[in-house]
């Protein structure tokens, strides 16, 4: 999972994909304009894919207690369904 972020980010950087507001990608040009100091590398490959899991958990965690909230909640769930049909229609 380390080298994930990473490698993703140099492959930006080698196509020339300048313009990215990523942290790592960021740290991969300042990288490559100044040279590579001891272990950054290394620095940067954990606190992106920290990062990452961070995001990653919140999202799954936020989407897993709306769906607990829905089951717990049959009218609440309908009148979701009722407020969201009203917007976009529905298919039945």
């Amino acid at each position: 999972m380390q080298d994930s972020p990473f490698a993703l980010s140099e492959s930006f950087l080698v196509a020339g994909d300048g313009d990215i507001a990523c942290l790592v990608h960021n740290q991969m040009k300042r990288m490559k304009e100044r040279g590579i100091l001891v272990g950054e590398e290394s620095v940067i490959k954990e606190v992106s894919s920290t990062t990452f899991a961070g995001g990653v958990e919140t999202t799954a965690s936020k989407l897993l207690m709306f769906l607990l909230a829905m089951a717990l909640n049959p009218t609440i769930q309908v009148r979701a369904q009722a407020e969201i049909d009203s917007i976009i229609g529905s298919e039945t």
